[in-house]
């Protein structure tokens, strides 16, 4: 199973590969700076994010066992796998019938964009998106609710060039959602 999750470490947040999961572990692609013992936050498939402790690192990969209540895989039982949202709190430009708008980025996926909604929007309109210098044409509005809207990408993003925008991301600080937007956000996931 190979499948695009998010690792909330230390304030930063890691885009990585889940390479396998267990009734109580996960494994996932090593990044920089990750240790033995230290507690994440992991997210995958969108599901709520889980809280689990660092149990081993080694051969580019590291192993978490979760501390929550209950079976991973379980928790996974009837959900729609969907590609996993990484909270954001940034600012990206969308150009909508010929007008450029700054919009708040809410979070971002491998297919997708959720940012907030801009006079004039509406479902299934052609959109170009840019966030952190990467531009996104030939987009497509999905949805619209509650001042928000979910972008579909006209071709997902490659996991190589998924990990290079969220770590543009994390050097702009980028990935330091606030408490209370987290929150919102984790409940939105479930």
């Amino acid at each position: 199973m190979f499948k695009g999750a998010y690792v909330r470490s230390n304030g930063q947040l890691h885009f990585v590969t889940l390479r396998n999961i267990s009734e109580s572990g996960i494994c996932f692609d090593e990044f920089p700076g990750v240790e033995v013992g230290a507690e994440v936050t992991f997210c995958f498939d969108s599901a709520e994010p889980k809280t689990g402790v660092v149990k081993w690192v080694q051969n580019g990969r590291f192993g978490v066992s979760a501390l929550t209540d209950g079976s991973l895989l379980a928790a996974q039982m009837g959900r729609r796998p969907r590609a996993v949202r990484l909270p954001l709190s940034i600012t990206a430009r969308v150009y909508v019938e010929g007008r450029c708008s700054e919009v708040a980025v809410h979070n971002i996926s491998l297919r997708g964009i959720c940012v907030d909604h801009v006079f004039g929007m509406h479902v299934g309109q052609l959109v170009t998106i840019e966030v952190c210098g990467h531009s996104f044409e030939l987009a497509t509005i999905r949805w619209h609710r509650v001042g928000r809207v979910g972008i579909c990408l006209a071709e997902p993003v490659q996991f190589r060039q998924f990990r290079e925008l969220v770590k543009q991301l994390q050097d702009q600080n980028a990935g330091a959602v606030p408490a209370e937007r987290r929150e919102t956000e984790a409940q939105s996931w479930a």
